[in-house]
């Protein structure tokens, strides 16, 4: 090695070529030295501990022998190097270690006495790590962008479903033959899973916060399994083992419905032969919250979910990273890397934990622990409270989504109240300037064209400070939803919104009164349904 340094180095006294190799091992960088042949004459160790080869192992071998190395880019050097004598860009190996290895890399022909060329020297930086950053930087930037694209087609989506779910009961009253009613049943679940569809969307690219309310896990389980032997391949076999007297939790029904989701759709691509899948639960009570749980969960009742399959398995070594952000094992354009992630910080939002074990070649459990609500009685929490009459208050509805505005509007004259009705802001500040004295509440959409909903509240203030105020809105992780929750509103309605929890938000608010299943949100005296 050292008489070859002497060659490239023109004859360089002894003193000088061993200062010069050891400061070569003192850079961090990568260097490489070969003959035009492709034969190593030199490696720094900088070389060795990016890729694990040693100089006693490659020394008067060809580097290919040991690495794989991106073969557009080596020969793209190569093209270049004969031309131009030096080539700069980005370089793709697989280490020794089996490491992917990405090095921003600079080559340079050295040449003899006689300036012909006699090796190639090659210098490269490891960037793997920043290549990465910038990778999740990019997705980040795209679901920084579908949350936009969402919350503007969520607005649209919950404006429509919400006319559909307040047109439901009045349909149900002129319809009396059984056949008819069994097809408004089916459309009132298909209208309810398109609200928890827009809100999953919005939760998971926005971050809407969740809304918990005691949830039968059982009946959730079932309704997923439906959907698993309806939609999977039929060469994946469903199994299920679900208790019958399982414990409620108190959850938000559609982010659990995303967890099985996520888990599900892994179980299955694990399986592209078929195999077997199991969905299964049932009541537990923990005494000690297993190592490596969440570590907000406490030992206590939990219902206890397993998602099975009889695929692949999960690599020991990726075991610990499956629940970090990004990861993902499958191919690009396959997967985000965030399925598992959201499953990890939904249950750590209820209070629950996860516990995972696999094996290659046999297939995979994943446990799922929520904290169960063994207090709450399901058949109280189903016998609903009769909602008072309007005893004639004036309500000033504001409302740009004419169906909306329209089915609002008979609920409330139906129930005993008079509306005043506006399609958008400017037009509800006028009536309210004739008329405030005699409204008791007003009611607005929040996004409105001309003059949004947050403005109007504000110019309605000034004029009666008192007047109370309901607001309605299809998102919830919006600006305008942010800067309304400091205008001290009595109660925010998200849409959609059924025709009972309209009346039933109105009342209590008339009546100044807190109905336990709402959930207090921005401001003291704003409430969030």
């Amino acid at each position: 090695m050292r008489d070859t340094w002497k060659a490239l180095l023109r004859k360089c006294p002894e003193d000088k070529i061993s200062a010069l190799a050891g400061a070569l091992d003192l850079l961090h960088d990568a260097v490489l030295v070969r003959d035009m042949q492709g034969r190593v004459l030199y490696l720094n160790q900088g070389f060795e501990l990016l890729t694990g080869c040693t100089a006693h192992e490659v020394l008067g071998k060809e580097i290919q022998d040991f690495l794989q190395i991106d073969p557009i880019a080596e020969n793209a050097a190569a093209r270049i190097l004969p031309e131009k004598g030096a080539w700069r860009g980005e370089l793709k190996m697989i280490a020794r270690t089996g490491r992917q290895l990405t090095t921003m890399s600079r080559c340079s022909v050295l040449r003899n006495s006689q300036g012909e060329p006699d090796a190639i020297l090659l210098i490269s930086a490891d960037i793997t790590d920043q290549k990465e950053l910038e990778a999740q930087f990019q997705r980040a930037q795209r679901l920084q962008s579908i949350g936009r694209l969402a919350g503007g087609v969520a607005h649209d989506l919950n404006n429509i479903l919400g006319a559909m779910m307040m047109l439901l009961p009045t349909l149900r009253e002129a319809i009396d033959d059984r056949e008819s009613l069994a097809l408004l049943d089916i459309l009132e679940s298909s209208t309810q899973r398109g609200a928890d569809v827009v809100k999953r969307i919005l939760m998971f690219s926005r971050g809407v916060a969740e809304k918990k309310a005691p949830v039968q896990s059982r009946q959730l389980l079932n309704d997923f399994a439906r959907i698993v032997d309806e939609t999977f391949p039929k060469s994946i076999t469903l199994q299920t083992s679900i208790e019958r007297d399982l414990w409620l939790v108190q959850a938000d029904a559609a982010q659990l419905h995303q967890v099985l989701m996520n888990l599900c759709v892994n179980a299955r691509d694990a399986m592209p032969k078929g195999g077997i899948l199991t969905l299964a639960a049932r009541n537990v009570r923990v005494s000690e919250v297993p190592k490596g749980g969440i570590y907000t969960a406490k030992p206590g009742a939990y219902v206890c979910w397993r998602v099975s399959d009889t695929g692949s398995g999960i690599p020991p070594e990726y075991l610990a990273r499956i629940f970090d952000p990004f990861f993902t094992t499958k191919e690009i354009g396959k997967g985000t890397g965030l399925g598992l992630f959201s499953v990890q910080k939904i249950i750590r939002s209820h209070g629950g934990f996860i516990e995972v074990e696999s094996a290659l070649g046999t297939g995979t459990d994943i446990f799922v622990y929520l904290p169960a609500s063994v207090e709450v009685s399901l058949e109280l929490r189903n016998v609903p409270a009769a909602i008072p009459p309007g005893r004639g208050e004036s309500i000033l509805l504001v409302d740009d989504e004419e169906g909306v505005r329209s089915l609002c509007q008979k609920a409330f004259e139906k129930s005993g109240y008079r509306v005043l009705v506006a399609a958008e802001g400017r037009q509800a500040l006028e009536i309210f300037r004739k008329s405030h004295s005699e409204i008791n509440a007003v009611m607005t959409d929040i996004m409105m064209p001309r003059m949004d909903g947050v403005t109007l509240v504000e110019k309605l203030r000034k004029i009666r400070p008192e007047m109370k105020v309901i607001a309605t809105t299809g998102l919830a992780s919006d600006p305008l939803v942010t800067a309304a929750g400091g205008l001290g509103l009595n109660a925010l309605l998200q849409k959609p919104f059924t025709l009972p929890t309209l009346l039933r938000t109105v009342r209590n608010v008339l009546d100044e009164l807190g109905d336990p299943v709402l959930s207090r949100a921005q401001g003291p005296s704003c409430e969030v349904v």
